[in-house]
């Protein structure tokens, strides 16, 4: 039987080796996005991430297209210092 917490990373990956984002928000907003997680039985990272996501597909296609192209370079630099991390 394994031992120890079940990574909880994207894909199964460590979470200590993925680069750490900090967000400040609204008592309610945490409030609400902890509650999601709880009914959701995900982690509140998990439910930032399928935020995210949903709102890239809703961008108008040339929205999508500069935010690929920036997002592509911001991970080359973070998968430097992060290299053991997932996608």
């Amino acid at each position: 039987m394994p031992r120890g917490r079940k990574r909880a990373g994207v894909d199964g990956s460590r979470v200590r080796d993925t680069p750490t984002v900090l967000l400040r928000l609204p008592v309610g907003i945490t409030a609400r996005l902890r509650a999601v997680a709880t009914v959701r039985g995900v982690t509140p990272s998990r439910i930032v991430l399928e935020a995210l996501q949903e709102f890239f597909l809703e961008l108008p296609s040339e929205d999508q297209r500069v935010v690929g192209t920036l997002a592509r370079r911001e991970a080359e630099r973070l998968r430097e210092r992060f290299p053991d991390a997932a996608e």
